[in-house]
């Protein structure tokens, strides 16, 4: 009797003779869509370029927002084997730096895992371990690298007599509690962080002006040609423990080579403070002569042969009257020394 009103009912649905409750086709073709749309937005997140792409964007991003002391080269995708696919930056790597920027350093190279997450909607992870866990995947192992010695550094600052196991329990949550943040930060500027990324799919590549150009952010002023350093700088470099941020230093980092024709090389170095240090002019047949200029504004002239060894040098007063000159063998020892004015062009 049973089956038999199953029969029954079966064909009176089928004949259209009565209402059921079964899903509406519009709810199954919804459902349908629905499952479409997982797949193929699962199939986007998954495709290699892309998370590559958003990958290097949330480092330039981060780079560009929060780390002054480093300046952006570029930004690829394009796989290479010395490198791999990355964010090349240039910075004053002999700076001792202070917890801050260590902070934003670590966020900078958190930034390229976490900017994964962010693009693909994934939640922020709130456990330590489950962030640790996270964070060890093989793919994010050389940032990590940087992560751990940058936490490391802070944590030595603040607390130089802790043991190791205290040393490495602190790293653990202080990664923990900057991966918060970074999270925090990518969301935030997470429009940013599409542009750099869509503009690497399109190109592969960007160089660092373009990166600071997309994201409306002033390139930070280590690189530089001429005029004084900006007061920020002086001054950060005047409190630094470190002698080579004496603003009476070479700062080699802005140091300028140009090509003429004809054959002349001409390099120029400058002091931290903006003057100029040193012009080295390279002559076709090899020979050099380079102009040394004082903090206290006297100059030599140095005269090197073929060799590039010494032959002569002329030192000056401020206002450029000799004081001396002095010749040297081929072994580089003096020869004598007398005073004759010779033009002196700086």
């Amino acid at each position: 009797m049973k089956n038999l009103r199953s029969l029954i009912f079966m064909i009176v649905v089928l004949t259209g003779q009565i209402n059921t409750v079964p899903t509406p086709a519009s709810s199954q073709t919804k459902k349908v869509e629905r499952v479409k749309r997982q797949l193929k937005s699962q199939a986007k997140y998954n495709h290699p370029l892309q998370i590559l792409a958003y990958h290097e964007a949330g480092h330039a991003v981060a780079f560009a927002h929060n780390y002054s002391l480093n300046v952006i080269e570029d930004a690829n995708i394009q796989y290479n084997e010395n490198q791999g696919c990355c964010v090349t930056n240039t910075g004053t790597y002999f700076i001792k730096k202070n917890n801050q920027e260590l902070e934003n350093e670590i966020m900078a190279n958190l930034a390229g895992s976490i900017s994964e997450q962010v693009y693909k909607s994934e939640k922020m992870i709130s456990n330590q371990k489950d962030i640790l866990n996270f964070l060890s995947a093989y793919q994010y192992s050389g940032d990590m690298q940087f992560v751990k010695e940058d936490a490391h550094s802070m944590i030595m600052q603040k607390s130089p007599d802790l043991d190791e196991k205290q040393i490495n329990t602190k790293i653990d949550s202080t990664i923990a509690k900057l991966y918060k943040q970074t999270y925090k930060f990518l969301t935030h500027n997470k429009n940013d962080v599409k542009k750099i990324a869509d503009a690497l799919l399109e190109k592969q590549k960007l160089s660092g002006d373009e990166i600071y150009n997309l994201l409306d952010i002033p390139k930070p002023l280590m690189y530089f040609e001429h005029g004084p350093l900006p007061e920020k700088y002086k001054s950060d470099y005047e409190l630094r423990e470190f002698t080579c941020y004496n603003i009476n230093k070479i700062d080699t980092r802005r140091t300028i080579t140009k090509n003429f024709n004809g054959g002349f090389t001409v390099n120029r170095e400058y002091y931290f403070n903006g003057d100029i240090a040193k012009v080295t002019q390279i002559n076709p047949d090899n020979t050099k002569v380079e102009i040394s200029i004082d903090p206290d504004k006297k100059y030599y002239k140095n005269y090197y042969d073929t060799n590039h060894k010494i032959i002569k040098t002329i030192k000056y007063n401020t206002d450029k009257s000799i004081i001396s000159t002095i010749n040297f063998d081929a072994n580089g020892n003096e020869i004598h020394e007398h005073s004759n004015p010779l033009p002196i062009t700086p």
